[in-house]
């Protein structure tokens, strides 16, 4: 009995050692892999406008443009009473006397107001950058993925090459081609690390960040359809100034130009000048409408590949669902297997991509003036 009760014990404090250890090992490898912090593409958008630089730069060129416009209307003000005129009993400014002050306050005005829209638009040209980087690493992601099972088949085809010179069913040169594609491999898969460090490094340049940061990427890259009803509404809207702010710029920049064309010399180069921003503008809006039009086809060209990419990835998931009966049948390798897998990986690639300019697209569909801010 006293033999039983003394098993027993030696029987629980071994089961209880055995969970301290466990435990332990659980806590140690917690400790060793720290919890990466995460970040959605909404996060990465506003930690870049935070902290750009070049968003400060154009913040700070808004409030000089506002001081120069307050200080050229306080000019004005002060040109409109300077001249005591006795028969109105108050002061005015007579022709010939004003010195160009409205006009250089009207002009100083326009000025802030596209000092301000330009702000807007390189907010906007930031966004769509910090996007672009954002679905860069998810891509790359991806590719490492596939060049680590590329690597995976290689190695193996190496091994059986080797094998089978051994036994005599393979020769040297075989051998010397699968270490060529091993190798191969391996680089490729160097390459795509090395692209998905760059990415990182551009987007925490970005975000103002630690260049050594590697946040886990939270929000997916979903493919939604963009419904057009009508083009040519959306064409309207692209080229409406108000709903443009690159247009809006630049139309204002051609108003501005009637301001300042009298303090141009000679005369006729003023003149000169409001014509050729008449032109820009005028450009521009013919730019706008073509691009939208590229665009729409654009977006048409992606969503029917996507349908075939689907397909295609479809198909390879079932391919592989099949090999991998007939691999635990004992009818074909586990070469064949890898292979399949290979060709969902690369289904799941090019579905992605497809994914990342079809929303890229759609994003510079909604706002056209993106494509100029390249």
């Amino acid at each position: 009995m006293r033999r039983a009760v003394v098993i027993t014990l030696a029987t629980f404090a071994m089961i209880f050692c055995f969970a301290l250890v466990s435990f332990a090992s659980e806590e140690e490898q917690n400790l060793q892999e720290p919890v990466r912090e995460e970040l959605s593409l909404e996060d990465a958008i506003n930690n870049a406008l935070k902290n750009s630089f070049s968003i400060q730069q154009a913040e700070l060129d808004v409030d000089r443009a506002n001081e120069v416009r307050d200080k050229a209307w306080d000019l004005h003000g002060y040109m409109m009473q300077r001249t005591w005129v006795e028969t109105e009993q108050a002061y005015m400014t007579l022709p010939g006397m004003d010195d160009n002050s409205l006009f250089q306050a009207l002009g100083a005005d326009r000025a802030a107001h596209i000092q301000k829209r330009t702000f807007e638009i390189t907010c906007d040209a930031l966004a769509m950058q910090v996007t672009q980087i954002y679905y860069d690493i998810i891509k790359k992601q991806n590719e490492i993925e596939t060049a680590k099972l590329a690597v995976e088949i290689a190695e193996r085809g190496c091994k059986i090459a080797r094998m089978q010179k051994q036994v005599g069913m393979g020769t040297e040169a075989t051998v010397q081609a699968k270490n060529a594609e091993l190798e191969n491999a391996r680089s490729a898969l160097e390459a795509a690390q090395a692209g998905l460090e760059n990415a990182y490094r551009s987007l925490n340049k970005l975000m103002g960040k630690d260049e050594k940061l590697r946040p886990q990427l939270t929000t997916p890259v979903n493919f939604e359809k963009l419904e057009i009803p009508s083009l040519e509404a959306e064409i309207a809207r692209a080229m409406n100034p108000n709903q443009n702010p690159y247009l809006w710029s630049l139309k204002e920049g051609h108003e501005l130009k009637k301001y300042t064309w009298t303090i141009t010399q000679p005369a006729e180069a003023g003149k000169i000048d409001i014509d050729k921003a008449k032109l820009t503008y005028e450009e521009a809006r013919v730019e706008t409408r073509n691009k939208m039009n590229e665009l729409n086809e654009t977006l048409k060209t992606l969503e029917a590949s996507y349908i075939s990419a689907q397909e295609a990835l479809s198909t390879a998931q079932l391919n592989l669902k099949n090999a991998q009966i007939l691999y635990e049948a004992g009818m074909i390798t586990k070469d064949d297997v890898l292979n399949s897998e290979m060709a969902v990986a690369r289904a799941e690639n090019a579905l992605l991509n497809l994914t990342i300019s079809y929303e890229l697209s759609k994003l510079n569909f909604k706002k056209p003036w993106l494509s100029f801010m390249a």
